[in-house]
């Protein structure tokens, strides 16, 4: 049976200076093509500002709805 260690419990510092996640950052290369693969959002900055936009809708008319009816 394998042990878990507690999630909370601190991590013991990495035996070698040169290991650990920050000083190993990743490439572009790696990280692979930007493209979203949506026919209208070809890219990231569109899908993260067409979330945006439909949140500020939705939060508009939940505001403009509960004055109307309240």
């Amino acid at each position: 049976m394998m042990s878990r260690e507690d999630p909370g419990a601190p991590r013991s510092p990495a035996p070698d200076p040169d290991e650990g996640p920050a000083l190993h950052p990743v490439t572009p290369a790696q990280l692979g093509s930007a493209e979203t693969g949506l026919p209208m959002l070809r890219s990231w900055t569109a899908v993260y500002l067409t979330v945006a936009g439909i949140f500020v809708l939705w939060s508009t008319l939940l505001i403009v709805f509960m004055r109307a009816y309240s």
